[in-house]
């Protein structure tokens, strides 16, 4: 099956997909870039070698080029605007995939609900397609587990960034989703409460207070106590996340922690431990390794590969369960809009008069040679830490 993709916004995470479709599996489709957006001048000049449409504005890409599907990969505050024109204006697609938060506020999230079906968008929630992830599902399944809590640490560096941001809360979408599918929390369900302290800061160029650290705790209907925090002003990238895995008594039987994109994307670990009555230490049962599996030229865009070639499958009715639904990713961006509202501290930390740095858009260079001809030497490292 050949699928036409546009994309719109190559920042990093544009960029990520871009490469990725070039490498998902042929048994299940081809997916051809037949457009791109962005409103950066630079980027759209280093791609223009691509030999394909190449738009500032996303309205004329996609009133120029049919498509399949749109992969949305904007700023997180261009995410409505970008959905809101697709409707109103009766956009033909099969597919969208957005970059996570969908949207942002309330009002939003109730216009793509009514606006778009189920299966239509799905959000970048990109860690469930971890191998490791799998493995802990399994092993809930197979020994009849429940999530009694999960706990996380979601952090990276972003100190006097140039990019447009929200702030944390965008990224604290990622362990909510991670905790919420790892779980089975189901969509229609409640929650009786939630809390959170955000600190705000000046950590990003461009000025303003935006929130770069919060500390989060959700309890959930269905008996998980969800707690953590996030940050962007954390030395180095930082994704782990714990569960405590009780049986059908309630007795918690196992400690299950995931280290994710450690040290670098796709290196993924999990490890099981039994938790034994009277033991001094806990008692490693089970370890996984999906780093030894990511090896050749998927090495690092695994599981966004692994996603891609989900929603293809999904187009004529074969997607798995994995698949972050519209719905998911309003649950998520419920429960994120419910933790904003909490005690909010702001400080000025980092403010100064440096101009933002000039991005370095080589890479999108190697990208053009990558859709125009189907080889490169794009080189994987580019998407660092920061992405």
């Amino acid at each position: 099956m050949n699928i036409r993709a546009v994309v719109v916004g190559v920042g990093n995470s544009g960029s990520r997909f871009i490469q990725a479709s070039h490498f998902i599996d042929s048994s299940i489709g081809k997916i051809d870039i037949v457009g791109i957006a962005d409103t950066d001048d630079l980027k759209v000049k280093a791609l223009l070698g691509a030999g394909i449409v190449v738009e500032r504005d996303f309205r004329k890409l996609l009133g120029r080029v049919s498509f399949d599907i749109i992969i949305i990969s904007t700023t997180d505050n261009a995410h409505y605007e970008i959905l809101k024109y697709i409707k109103e204006n009766n956009i033909p697609f099969k597919k969208i995939i957005c970059e996570k938060p969908i949207v942002l506020e309330a009002e939003q999230c109730q216009f793509v609900e009514r606006s778009f079906k189920e299966d239509q968008i799905y959000v970048n929630f990109v860690e469930r397609y971890s191998s490791a992830v799998s493995e802990l599902k399994q092993f809930i399944e197979r020994k009849g587990r429940n999530v009694s809590s999960a706990s996380f640490v979601w952090s990276k560096y972003r100190i006097k960034d140039a990019r447009p941001t929200v702030g944390v809360t965008s990224e604290i979408t990622h362990p909510v989703d991670l905790a919420c599918y790892v779980a089975g929390v189901d969509i229609g369900g409640s929650l009786r409460g939630t809390s959170s302290s955000i600190c705000e800061s000046d950590f990003a160029l461009g000025g303003g207070l935006r929130p770069e650290t919060m500390l989060a705790c959700v309890d959930f209907v269905d008996g998980m106590l969800l707690t953590g925090t996030s940050s962007y002003v954390r030395s180095e990238r930082c994704r782990t996340m714990e569960f405590l895995l009780s049986d059908t008594a309630s007795q918690v039987t196992e400690i299950a922690v995931l280290r994710l994109d450690s040290p670098r994307w796709d290196d993924d670990y999990l490890d099981i431990y039994s938790v034994v009555p009277g033991a001094s230490q806990l008692d490693l049962s089970f370890s996984y390794t999906a780093s030894k599996n990511n090896d050749g030229a998927r090495r690092h865009i695994e599981k966004i590969c692994r996603f891609l070639e989900d929603v293809v499958s999904s187009i004529d009715g074969r997607g798995s369960s994995k698949l972050p639904t519209k719905s998911q990713a309003l649950l998520v961006q419920g429960i994120v809009q419910k933790l904003a509202a909490g005690h909010v501290v702001g400080r000025k930390m980092f403010s100064d008069d440096a101009p933002a740095p000039l991005d370095n858009f080589a890479h999108l260079k190697k990208l053009a040679e990558l859709i125009s001809s189907g080889t490169s030497e794009v080189v994987q490292d580019v998407w660092d830490d920061q992405y």
